[in-house]
């Protein structure tokens, strides 16, 4: 039977700053009543702040120290007036033997919550890659993960959030660790690109009239079993794209079609989740875009922006209107570094583009365009046009999209069994829930 202990260290606040890290352990206990001789391996629990890194450009405060227990960092920051920042990195080290995970992860104010924060300023968690820190990340083994700490003195306020007088705060972020107790296999063994053997556990999905424009379209999710793993996520997931594309294509048309894009190719790419197998799905490009644009007002403007998506003016900034997006690039950068190329072909083996979940406004040629990826580049404008105004007429001119396919993502979930295979493509892995 298994029994669990967490130990907690208490420290004193006694600085303007101060970011801890609470340790829980988890052991292990053996009982046996069966006359015999058991072995048990030993293990080895040491989870610590280590490698403190003050960014460039930060005022000058009090170098960040680590306590003798290295489980507390501590700093003292003065920032004098708007734009001034702290910033630093510290990394959390799992030195044993056993997978730690995060139990709860939380940060306060003067002993309040930090919906408490003073509008004069702005404090971030993440990791070093901007990601959120969550409940149930895990911190495997022989590994370690950076945090990224940042307050900043806000330069977006009036006059009146201002301070009348000096003031000192005290955050704390506590993080707490205990013993990961999901088995998490498929993430120990998965490698970047790795091929996976899995097959949705649908056979047939016809679409509806109120996502694409022909409600006659039907798909068959099961006919993409090859998949590659394009990320390991901190909480054991893994989020796996098609190798291939759909043979049957999604289309979309007119304003209508514009509004409703992103959400309906996510409502496609759901269709390939299998219970007990996925936690998760989204279509390539998707982070983040509004999924059904609701107000028309901008799209049925004449010109309703003065520059296209990406450049001077910023559409994107009113992207909930269809202003367009560059949200698509980080799915774009992670699968072509990942796999070193986004070039694919249909199920069947045939050469057609595939969507991406991304929109466009093209001011030049006063177009709202949607975005594919064709044989070798990202598409938009000529034949992703679904609305065109003609400044001549002061008329509009709506298009169909016919003739491209999906590339759903899906996430698997962290206790995922492999059973088989080697990952490669002649022998991808074979698995299991």
């Amino acid at each position: 039977m298994r029994q669990r202990t967490k130990y907690k260290i208490s420290t004193a606040i006694l600085v303007a700053l101060l970011l801890c890290l609470t340790l829980g352990y988890a052991f292990l206990t053996t009982n046996l009543n069966i006359t015999g001789t058991t072995s048990i391996d030993s293990n080895t629990w040491n989870v610590y702040w280590d490698n403190v890194q003050v960014t460039t450009g930060s005022v000058s405060a009090t170098t960040p120290t680590i306590d003798t227990n290295k489980t507390t960092v501590t700093f003292s920051a003065h920032l004098s007036k708007p734009g001034d920042f702290y910033e630093f990195t510290v990394d959390a080290v799992n030195d044993g033997t056993i997978d730690a995970m995060i139990e709860n992860i939380n940060t306060t104010i003067n002993g309040n919550p930090l919906s408490n924060l003073p509008n004069y300023l702005v404090f971030s968690l993440t990791y070093s890659d901007g990601e959120e820190i969550k409940n149930n990340d895990y911190l495997l083994s022989e590994e370690r993960e950076t945090y990224k700490v940042k307050i900043e003195y806000n330069t977006d306020i009036s006059p009146e959030d201002l301070p009348s007088s000096n003031e000192t705060n005290t955050i704390i972020i506590s993080s707490d660790y205990i013993q990961g107790e999901n088995a998490i296999q498929a993430a120990k063994v998965f490698q970047l690109g790795d091929y996976v053997s899995y097959t949705p556990s649908k056979t047939s999905y016809e679409v509806g009239i109120n996502c694409t424009d022909n409600n006659t379209d039907i798909f068959n999710p099961s006919e993409l079993n090859v998949w590659r793993v394009i990320k390991m996520n901190r909480d054991g997931s893994i989020e796996m794209i098609s190798e291939y594309t759909s043979n049957t294509a999604a289309r979309f048309s007119g304003v209508a079609g514009y509004k409703k894009y992103v959400g309906c190719l996510n409502v496609l790419a759901s269709q390939y989740e299998t219970e007990n197998y996925t936690i998760g799905s989204r279509h390539f490009g998707y982070n983040g875009q509004t999924e059904y644009i609701e107000s028309s007002s901008k799209i049925i403007s004449a010109i309703p922006w003065t520059c296209s998506t990406g450049d001077s003016c910023a559409p994107e900034q009113e992207e909930d209107l269809g202003g367009g997006d560059l949200l698509y690039l980080k799915d774009y950068n992670q699968v072509k570094n990942v796999l070193g190329t986004l070039q694919t072909k249909t199920a069947s083996g045939a050469n057609k583009d595939y969507w991406i979940a991304s929109r466009v406004y093209n001011y030049d040629s006063w177009e709202l365009e949607v975005t594919y990826f064709g044989q070798s580049v990202v598409v938009f404008g000529n034949s992703s046009v679904l609305v065109h105004y003609d400044i001549r007429t002061n008329t509009f001119a709506y298009y169909p999209v016919n003739d491209i396919r999906i590339r759903p993502i899906v996430v698997i979930k962290p206790s995922i069994k492999i059973t088989s295979g080697s990952g490669t493509k002649q022998q991808p892995y074979q698995i299991a829930p």
